[in-house]
C-alpha cells in the first residue's frame, strides 16, 4: 500500500516511517523514502544511528540523540 501510494512533491513529506507490531514480542520498522533525498551511504548512517537508539531503549539506557 505504502509502496504503491509513491511520492507527490507539492504535497507529502519525502520520508515516511511506519511501525508494525508483529504480534510476537517484535516489530517492524518501515522507512519509504524517495531517492532524491537519500543515497545508499546516507541510509546506512540513519539504519546505524536508529538500531543504536532502539538498543538503547530497550535496555533502558539513556540515549544522546546527539553524539559528540
Amino acid at each position: 500500500e505504502d509502496l504503491e501510494r509513491g511520492f507527490d512533491f507539492k504535497k507529502d513529506t519525502m520520508m515516511r516511517t511506519n511501525v508494525f507490531n508483529m504480534g510476537n514480542g517484535g516489530y517492524t520498522i518501515l522507512l519509504t523514502f524517495h531517492h532524491i533525498i537519500l543515497d545508499g551511504w546516507s541510509m546506512s548512517v540513519i539504519q546505524n544511528s536508529l538500531e543504536k537508539y532502539i538498543r538503547k531503549l530497550a535496555s533502558g539506557t539513556a540515549y544522546e540523540v546527539l553524539e559528540k
